[in-house]
């Protein structure tokens, strides 16, 4: 994946999420939102 530089030292985030993710709202692009949520609570539980 390559970063589209818009400007000097700033980047288009989105379009490389899209591209590693998927698009937002596709049902790729969720599944990772909760994979990352529940990695997420998990770590928050370790710590407790």
């Amino acid at each position: 994946m390559q970063l589209k530089e818009i400007g000097k030292d700033i980047y288009d985030l989105d379009a490389w999420l899209d591209e590693g993710l998927g698009a937002e709202g596709t049902p790729e692009r969720e599944k990772n939102r909760e994979k990352a949520w529940e990695e997420y609570n998990a770590q928050i539980l370790l710590d407790a």
